[in-house]
């Protein structure tokens, strides 16, 4: 049962009472069940930014860690991780033709849950294809596999010359099929951490599912006693973590998980 009045309810109210925002629309993942992967906590430092090439960290120079919106649940708050990579080599690069509808969802669960947008180069975007909640950040030409490349060769302890060759091959693999950039999903908190750090939770989503009003059907329980929480589609039972829709607490052990 995923009822709306089973969800953060009073949080949801507060939403309308800031918003002046009252509907009830759900999004389609609001009346699918939800599977549950648990991870043992454990302790540990994640990756150190200071054993990273420079030129991997020169492109990002948003704020990091900082939440959008300005309105926040007193506890909790989920980033969701969408780096976009285009297929073209154009200036400026063009979102899909959807993603107008995904920042338009999005704002209706700013109290909650924040989509940090990562991609390469300037962006083309109408003006009024924005919400509080939705953050671009420009990485730079090819800086969505260098960073990749970076994290993945520091957390297998890889030589300069094999990092030099991951980064290379990424590199030429995002180019050719940018697609594979969501073959990484599961390494997002570790690759991405440097924007994560005010938030509990973490996660990823794809550009085309078109979420509702997330604080109506995100139950409390599933942020305090879960590690990972991925929604189903009638196929729980075979431990799946859905791309369209997952969080991950922000916890070291949790993170790492992806390279076991």
């Amino acid at each position: 049962d995923r009822s709306p009045s089973r969800g953060l309810g009073d949080v949801y109210k507060r939403q309308e009472e800031v918003t002046g925002e009252v509907g009830n629309v759900r999004g389609a993942a609001g009346s699918a069940g939800s599977g549950r992967v648990g991870a043992e906590k454990g302790t540990g430092s994640s990756l150190d930014d200071s054993a990273l090439p420079a030129l991997a960290l020169a492109d990002a120079k948003a704020v990091t860690g900082t939440l959008c919106g300005s309105h926040f649940h007193p506890e909790f708050r989920v980033a969701m991780i969408l780096p976009w990579v285009d297929s073209s080599s154009t200036e400026p690069s063009h979102p899909p033709a959807w993603f107008p509808h995904l920042v338009a969802t999005a704002a209706h669960s700013s109290l909650l849950v924040d989509w940090i947008v990562l991609h390469e180069g300037s962006l083309s975007l109408p003006p009024d294809i924005r919400a509080p909640n939705v953050r671009l950040v420009d990485l730079k030409t090819g800086g969505i596999a260098r960073l990749l490349a970076a994290r993945l060769a520091a957390a297998l302890g890889l030589d300069t010359a094999d990092a030099h060759a991951l980064d290379e091959r990424m590199g030429l693999m995002f180019g050719k099929w940018p697609r594979l950039v969501a073959e990484y999903k599961p390494a997002y908190g570790e690759v991405f951490e440097r924007w994560l750090g005010n938030y509990t939770h973490w996660g990823y989503t794809d550009f085309d599912t078109i979420l509702g009003q997330l604080p109506r059907f995100i139950e409390r329980s599933e942020l305090t006693q879960h590690h990972i929480v991925t929604y189903s589609f009638g196929d729980e039972d075979a431990v799946y973590l859905r791309g369209q829709w997952t969080i991950h607490r922000k916890d070291p052990a949790v993170n790492r998980l992806w390279r076991r």
